[in-house]
């Protein structure tokens, strides 16, 4: 494999799938073609089409997370994912709250695909997207998804 190409792995219901990215740096991954339009820290996972979709922790078929967007990106167009740490001047439109708590670990929100929650799921799956280190910055921590 070259320096070019990462393979990245992931597991869902015993079915295991190849996914190839780019690599852009050390924390960052090209994705495949969107297959919705993404916005900048939505949680991203790669499907079966492999199209770059939301991270959906509703069921455990579409809880895998690959990372978080890193700029919007129009249907068609392969986002940058951040894999490390995010800064967002505002984080609203992922939270519901313009800033974070820092020291809390953020989840995969199970009611609204691609967004984040600082409540630990209680349906679902649980798939810890990772801890805030500042009001504006989160800590990349993806873990894989637990059914609930």
């Amino acid at each position: 494999m070259t320096t070019q190409q990462q393979v990245i792995t992931r597991a869902a219901q015993g079915l295991r799938k190849s996914v190839s990215t780019a690599v852009v740096g050390e924390s960052t991954i090209i994705g495949p073609a969107a297959g919705v339009t993404l916005t900048k820290g939505q949680a991203v996972r790669v499907n079966a089409g492999n199209t770059t979709r939301l991270t959906d922790a509703s069921a455990i078929n579409t809880a895998n997370c690959l990372g978080l967007v890193k700029s919007d990106t129009a249907i068609g167009f392969a986002p940058e994912i951040e894999r490390e740490t995010l800064q967002l001047a505002n984080w609203t439109s992922l939270t519901g709250s313009a800033a974070l708590t820092p020291g809390a670990r953020y989840f995969a929100d199970p009611a609204t695909p691609g967004s984040l929650t600082g409540i630990v799921p209680g349906t679902g799956c649980i798939v810890s997207i990772g801890l805030a280190l500042t009001a504006d910055t989160l800590n990349i921590e993806i873990s894989d998804p637990i059914l609930l």
